[in-house]
């Protein structure tokens, strides 16, 4: 049979959880309506007991069993002596129950005590069993980098033993020279470029800002006094010179009734005070524009006859080659393309 490992921790949440288990039956069974059995008066069960006889196999004993047996078979037979008294005789009824006693105050706050004691120590053990995993954990994560970087720097050396070795030569006195002449080149170089930088940073801060020397207006204001002072100027604005507000602006009046205006119409611009005076001006307005579109035909129609009698002076075109209806008056351009007439420019 397989045994399993000393352990100085076995059974402990079980011995635990069996004292939590004892504290709260102790505390159910000291509760108040237990304590009512107390006061009441034990049954007794009528008629004599008869006294138990004990058995001739229990009253000997071995010579040779030791000493602790004697003593554990006497208290075994001494507790079933005891049972056989309490019990009761044959249809008399079951045993009855002794109430438990009740117990003070002050055991009852020493089991508290017990409890939680034995609750803090708990939690105490599971913590430090969390923190030894966790330290075995870190633990086991430091050897493991560790290896990591053994193992990386064991590829890094096997890497440089891979590599063949150049051995550098010594140079003669000839190369030394070429190499100082390089060298001479790249730092005349350089140092050509720095002094170019530095041309232009000194050209950009030296700058010089036009200042202007005009007519201005300077304002000064410390504390509550606010001064306002203009230079190179032969008179004051105008506008300071006023030694009176302006008046305010005369109201806006209808341009129909005459009233208040509080609105102005956005086609004509007048203001109107009533949607009677707005359909007023709306109503003159599309009369006006009614009669300068009639005026503008008028105006176009004298100005192609006025063209025409520049074009053809000589008696104008013949009746046949004109438009019969007036809407649709041919133009002198289309008259010209129908005759292939070179037209001659009007003289000035």
């Amino acid at each position: 049979m397989r045994e399993l490992p000393a352990r100085t921790t076995r059974g402990r949440r079980l011995r635990a959880l069996l004292e939590d288990e004892e504290d709260a039956d102790e505390e159910f069974w000291t509760q108040e309506f237990f304590q009512e059995e107390a006061k009441d008066v034990e049954y007794d069960a009528v008629g004599e007991v008869d006294e138990d006889e004990f058995d001739s196999d229990f009253a000997d004993t071995s010579e040779d069993e030791d000493e602790d047996d004697r003593n554990g078979s006497e208290d075994d037979l001494e507790a079933e002596a005891t049972r056989k008294k309490k019990r009761s005789r044959p249809g008399s009824g079951p045993e009855k129950k002794q109430a438990p006693k009740r117990r003070t105050e002050a055991e009852v706050q020493a089991a508290r005590w017990k409890r939680e004691e034995l609750k803090r120590k708990r939690e105490q053990e599971l913590g430090h069993r969390k923190s030894v995993r966790s330290a075995v954990v870190e633990k086991d994560l430091e050897r493991r980098e560790q290896e990591e970087k053994k193992a990386v720097g064991a590829r890094k050396q096997a890497h440089k033993a891979s590599k063949p070795t150049v051995e550098d030569k010594p140079l003669c006195q000839e190369d030394l020279i070429r190499e100082a002449v390089l060298t001479e080149l790249e730092n005349r170089r350089k140092l050509q470029h720095l002094l170019t930088r530095e041309e232009e940073t000194k050209k950009k801060a030296h700058v010089q800002k036009i200042r202007f020397k005009g007519p201005s207006v300077k304002l000064h204001s410390k504390g509550d006094n606010t001064t306002i002072s203009f230079t190179h100027t032969d008179r004051v604005p105008s506008i300071l010179r006023q030694k009176e507000a302006p008046s305010k602006p005369a109201p806006v009046q209808c341009a129909v009734t005459g009233k208040p205006a509080k609105y102005k119409d956005p086609w004509t611009g007048k203001p109107y005070a009533t949607t009677d005076a707005y359909q007023t001006l709306r109503s003159s307005s599309h009369q006006y524009m009614h009669r300068g579109r009639q005026r503008d035909i008028t105006s176009r129609v004298d100005a192609d006859r006025r063209i025409e009698d520049i074009l053809f002076p000589a008696g104008g075109l013949k009746k046949g080659r004109r438009s019969k209806s007036s809407c649709n008056r041919a133009t002198p351009h289309s008259l010209v393309r129908e005759n292939q007439v070179q037209a001659p420019l009007p003289t000035r």
